[in-house]
């Protein structure tokens, strides 16, 4: 990795050098060391599932052991479980944590709604909440005026399969069908109303032989990830105000992985949301906001009792009121409520969960140039608290310079990991024979963070950017595993859940971007972090994480309904020290370190019939990189994708 980091960095610097930066940046008004991936990028990328917005985003960490469920955290986020990174659909903020694990999958959110997905990685108050591990906020589009129709097709091949779809031995060569994705919607806008629902349904067959084995003895003899899901809501405009009902609802069949019970378990996840949205003047300068939602995470366990049952049914309320002061050094403040209910067999002593808090954003000067935001909750017995103070600089040569320091203290009824959750009764690791050992007592723990972003345009519709960060996180619990081959592959040993653990985190990234002509837009980004110090269990923690990374992308138009795709991408190697016994009795089928890689993705799409009908063919790893993201999971070879959607106005 060293040896090819300065290659990188010198093109990143040539391309710099030649204009190439971010082009009239579709992030205004995102704040910096914010990422937007918009709609028609997500399509000109050949996205087959919500979660591919993540492997767009420069900087972001994601891992995958199937390529249908990701787990990800931006350059200065934790990797750890739990998962703390924020998602919200049009600013509304959804629970899915299941375990420590967020999905976007099971947003079931239709690709070709999709107006947006914004990928913030700066602390910030959103949605009631100090957000210090990165926001993914994904927008849809409202339907227009009228009636509109729309959907969206997409199937995909491994290059070179010899067919048939079946399942080769492990260790052979097995290239097969990737699966394949649907949605369709119907809306209608009018001037003081709109409404507007979709469905979306899925397929994804893993055929890799590093995970068939465990897929099959968990979900049968041709296994099978599969999504269905339903959205609507219906806004109004009323009293001065907007308001809006929304809902969704999805199923998701697949193999989850729990890691202390060493297998996948063949399970039906179904989310739940309904929830109220809206916002009303308060006067001249003031404006009040409400939410009150419902959400239901529930798994089902499929199985014929060979594993481990997981049934889970937890339910939150949620509301939350705000009122904003446009004119005001105090902007914004708010109070919300949130209450869990968890059901499950052999329920939790203690299955309710509190929490009330209370937050404030502010500016210092009237410049607002200087801002800052507090939070306060209480929940479990426990008080949290988080604070954020901003700093920004306006510089010669259209630059800026913004510092943004924050501080949280999360109390313990935040922490849904399946460990949060032993410490009040769920006996489900103990019912399931998985050996553990606790070291020391849980406590809340601490994050201190620190960036500093430097932003410049040199020239119209460009922008560079640098970027510098520090964390030092405190009291966490992490998992320490050494792991042995057991049967089907799974992968069975102790674990050790070490509470009280901590260490400090360096990491630098830049980012540049143009569009040299009008319908080409170029985008380079660099990062690279490292562990400055800490205890021996954060360190391994965080080896699992690749150090370096780049990635290169261009989109082309060259004539309106003709669009050109192609990313060159950069991850380094990580190393998995839970994987060094597999390693030695699998004879290397399952190593403990996980190479770098580069790999280059390019397709090409048609927008035909007055921009109603658009037809894409991409090919993904075109140059055949052995490509992966966890040494237990599979390796994605050069895969076709085919797509077609179609609109009606």
């Amino acid at each position: 990795m060293a040896a090819r980091l300065p290659g990188l960095t010198a093109l990143f610097l040539g391309l710099v050098q030649a204009g190439a930066a971010l082009a009239a940046q579709e992030a205004v008004g995102t704040g910096p060391a914010a990422r937007v991936i918009t709609g028609e990028t997500l399509r000109r990328a050949g996205a087959l599932h919500l979660g591919d917005a993540l492997l767009l985003a420069g900087g972001w960490h994601v891992s995958t052991v199937d390529g249908f469920a990701w787990d990800a955290s931006p350059l200065g986020g934790s990797p750890f479980v739990p998962a703390r990174w924020t998602v919200l659909v049009d600013g509304r903020r959804m629970e899915l944590d299941l375990f420590g694990s967020s999905g976007l999958h099971r947003l079931a959110v239709p690709l070709e709604r999709v107006d947006s997905v914004v990928l913030t990685e700066l602390p910030r108050l959103e949605a009631g909440r100090l957000a210090t591990h990165g926001i993914v906020h994904i927008h849809t589009a409202a339907p227009g005026a009228g009636a509109s129709a729309g959907g969206w097709v997409t199937t995909g091949s491994e290059i070179g399969d010899p067919g048939p779809f079946g399942f080769t031995p492990r260790g052979g060569s097995n290239v097969d069908r990737i699966g394949h994705a649907l949605s369709a919607s119907l809306g209608y806008g009018a001037a003081r109303w709109h409404a507007e629902g979709s469905f979306t349904e899925s397929e994804t067959i893993p055929t890799d032989p590093a995970i068939a084995e465990r897929y099959a003895a968990a979900l049968g003899d041709r296994p099978r990830l599969e999504l269905s899901g339903y959205a609507g809501r219906v806004g109004l405009r009323l009293g001065g105000g907007e308001h809006q009902l929304a809902a969704r609802h999805s199923d998701v069949d697949r193999a989850f992985a729990l890691a202390p019970l060493g297998a996948e378990l063949p399970v039906r996840e179904r989310f739940t949301r309904v929830g109220v949205l809206g916002r009303r003047p308060a006067g001249s300068e003031r404006e009040l906001s409400y939410e009150v939602s419902y959400s239901a995470n529930r798994t089902r366990s499929r199985g014929d009792g060979a594993t481990p049952g997981l049934d889970w049914d937890a339910r939150t309320t949620e509301a939350r009121l705000e009122l904003s002061q446009h004119s005001s050094r105090l902007e914004t403040v708010g109070v919300s409520l949130r209450r869990v209910a968890v059901h499950s067999p052999g329920d939790p002593e203690d299955p309710n969960l509190g929490r009330a808090a209370v937050y404030a954003g502010f500016t210092l000067d009237r410049a607002r140039r200087a801002a800052g935001a507090v939070t306060v909750s209480a929940g479990d017995g426990e008080i949290g608290w988080a604070a954020l103070l901003r700093r920004g600089w306006a510089l010669p040569a259209r630059s800026g310079l913004h510092a943004i320091v924050a501080f949280e203290r999360t109390p313990r009824a935040e922490d849904n990991s399946v460990w949060a959750w032993s410490d009040r009764g769920l006996p489900l690791p103990d019912e399931s024979g998985a050996g553990t050992n606790i070291v020391s007592v849980p406590r809340a723990s601490e994050r201190l963070t620190a960036d500093i972003v430097w932003e410049v345009s040199p020239a119209t519709a460009v922008t560079l950017t640098a970027r510098l960060l520090f964390r030092r996180e405190r009291n966490l619990s992490l998992e320490s595993r050494r792991l042995g081959l057991g049967p089907n592959g799974s992968f069975v040993g102790p674990t050790t859940v070490v509470h009280g653990q901590g260490g400090e985190l360096g990491g630098l990234s830049a980012e540049a971007g143009a569009r040299p002509v009008g319908p080409l837009t170029l985008r380079a980004a660099l990062w690279y972090r490292r562990v400055l110090s800490g205890d021996a269990v954060y360190r391994e923690a965080w080896r699992v994480v690749p150090r370096a990374g780049g990635r290169l992308t261009a989109e082309y138009v060259p004539v309106p309904g003709l669009e050109l795709w192609l990313a060159g991408g950069y991850r380094g190697e990580s190393r998995w020290d839970a994987y060094a016994g597999v390693e030695a009795e699998s004879g290397g089928g399952s190593a403990a370190v996980v190479p770098d890689a580069f790999t280059l993705d390019v397709a090409v799409q048609k927008w035909l019939w007055d921009d109603r009908l658009r037809a894409h063919l991409g090919v993904r790893n075109l140059t055949g990189t052995s490509l992966r993201y966890h040494p237990a999971g599979a390796t994605f070879e050069p895969t076709a994708v085919l797509q077609v959607e179609a609109r009606f106005r």
